[in-house]
């Protein structure tokens, strides 16, 4: 349930975007980057206190996250009969 409306949720995680076309070394260095972030002591206990999972994954993993999202929620709003002004 969702701020009321029974049958009704979905996550919403925060990614890391690139422009489109942008050179692929530099999005392989930022998924080494985050990879190791997404297990460092430190980050993990943070994580935990504010109660926010770090969840790694890589650009094509993140990429195919997002597109299922959007679907999802486009779901939702039908769901809740949400019409936009």
């Amino acid at each position: 349930d969702e701020l009321g409306y029974k049958g009704v949720g979905f996550d919403a995680p925060t990614v890391i975007a690139f422009p489109k076309g942008i050179d692929p070394a530099i999005v392989k260095k930022m998924e080494a980057a985050l990879k190791v972030a997404s297990t460092d002591p430190e980050m993990i206990k943070i994580s935990k206190a504010i109660k926010m999972p770090i969840v790694y994954m890589n650009a094509a993993d993140a990429s195919k996250l997002v597109s299922e999202s959007v679907v999802k929620i486009a779901q939702t709003l039908k769901t809740i009969g949400f019409q936009q002004k």
